[in-house]
């Protein structure tokens, strides 16, 4: 979206060059820019199970409704959406705006040119392009005080080219906005969860890269720029420091009320010490020395780290590949529909190295990448070896699509590793 790029730098926006993902997909990456959680957290928060509806979770539009803001909430898809794919949604509608129920009969009646479990035009209109009316409308039509999440997957979830159609289609709105003013009153986010996760450009050196530093680029107007010229000036400051999710939930919380951003305050936040939290606002400075155990990014993400070509005939990297295999054979552990799974080949390996004297390793780690059979799928993961006891580094991530493989399993965790055969006697 070469367009969209270049209009956003023409009107000054901040590019996050350094903004790392926390998780593998969309849900563990999107939770703690919208509530400061991490996925896991949410059980002890307000997701008990896995039927658990998220009506009752701390979303950061819960804050702005109590602000006086209008709140909005769209996604340009409903069977993949965010809170609805095998998940269970929200009972009631958790903003003022809310268009989840339209794009799920808009999908099911009039949906065509189907994507695995999603589709892309509703008749001869693409969806994401429904979507933006959706969002012009709400910021043009309305003249309301509004918080806005806005999502969309159909046309990027999958293919690395599908982007280009929206294009023009991005630039268009923002033009809009930009000539109409209403970009001189309006802060705006462009954000991505993570970059293309599986296939051949995933196999380069770029994908793996990409995979992990998802683009934001932060616009803020004139009036901002001056009259919060501290916060702006760290914010820019931020561009070339690690940053993930959670400090974007903390910048969004600073921007519930302008008092917290104030010059002064600016100043006087800046005096502390918060080098080590979890969660930063991008209006204070943030160390150009943190490190992804300060930020909490599991090692597996962490692109802070250099990585050298290893040997994949070690006897290291066997044992590191077959504790790989044991350790998704007993996530599916309960589930006797699921194949035990065995290492068909071992792809790749590489050692991780810190960049960052502050960020050493406790032990050596390697990356491997790693075929299993019977299902063919193609494994990533990150392990260190301490006191000769391999211990995995966040999570296995996957390479290639399972497609129906996992029919028989609703988890969207353990889809990625289940490969489902007939149950066994029992």
């Amino acid at each position: 979206m070469p367009k969209t790029v270049d209009y956003l730098k023409s009107l000054g926006a901040i590019e996050l060059l350094g903004y790392n993902k926390v998780g593998d997909n969309t849900f563990p990456n999107l939770i703690p820019m919208l509530m400061g959680k991490t996925d896991a957290e949410l059980r002890e928060t307000c997701t008990p199970n896995h039927q658990s509806t998220f009506d009752n979770c701390p979303f950061v539009w819960e804050w702005f409704r109590q602000a006086g803001f209008a709140t909005a909430l769209a996604e340009d898809t409903a069977s993949l959406g965010t809170f609805n794919y095998n998940l269970y949604g929200f009972k009631g509608t958790p903003t003022d705006y809310y268009i989840h129920t339209f794009m799920h009969e808009a999908e099911h009646q009039v949906g065509t040119n189907k994507m695995l479990n999603c589709k892309l035009c509703m008749n001869e209109k693409y969806f994401f392009d429904i979507l933006l009316d959706y969002v012009d409308d709400l910021t043009t039509t309305l003249k309301l005080k509004m918080f806005g999440f806005f999502w969309e997957t159909t046309m990027s979830h999958d293919f690395l080219n599908y982007p280009m159609v929206m294009d023009q289609s991005y630039v268009n709105i923002l033009s809009k906005w930009h000539l109409s003013g209403y970009l001189n009153e309006t802060i705006l986010f462009l954000v991505s969860d993570h970059g293309l996760r599986w296939g051949e450009f995933r196999s380069t050196k770029q994908g793996y890269l990409e995979e992990r530093l998802p683009f934001v680029f932060a616009l803020m107007p004139p009036s901002f720029r001056e009259n919060y010229s501290e916060a702006y000036h760290n914010l820019k400051l931020n561009s070339h420091r690690l940053t993930t999710p959670f400090d974007m939930h903390a910048t969004l919380m600073d921007l519930v009320s302008l008092d917290k951003i104030k010059n002064e305050i600016i100043i006087s936040r800046s005096k502390e010490h918060y080098a080590e939290y979890r969660s930063i606002s991008l209006f204070i400075p943030i160390s150009e020395n943190r490190t992804c155990k300060s930020a909490q990014i599991d090692d597996h993400w962490c692109t802070c780290h250099r990585i050298i070509k290893s040997s994949t005939e070690s006897s290291e990297a066997r044992e590191a590949a077959q504790h790989v295999v044991s350790h998704m054979n007993y996530l599916v552990r309960d589930y006797p529909q699921c194949a035990n799974l065995t290492v068909a080949q071992l792809l790749n390996v590489t050692k991780m190295v810190s960049r960052n004297a502050g960020d050493k390793m406790e032990w050596p780690e390697l990356t491997i990448v790693l075929r299993a059979e019977p299902s063919g799928g193609l494994f990533e993961a990150t392990l260190g070896n301490g006191s000769g006891k391999w211990v995995l580094a966040g999570s296995v991530s996957r390479l290639n699509l399972y497609g129906d493989q996992s029919r028989c399993v609703s988890d969207n965790r353990l889809k990625l590793y289940c490969y489902c055969i007939s149950p066994r006697p029992t």
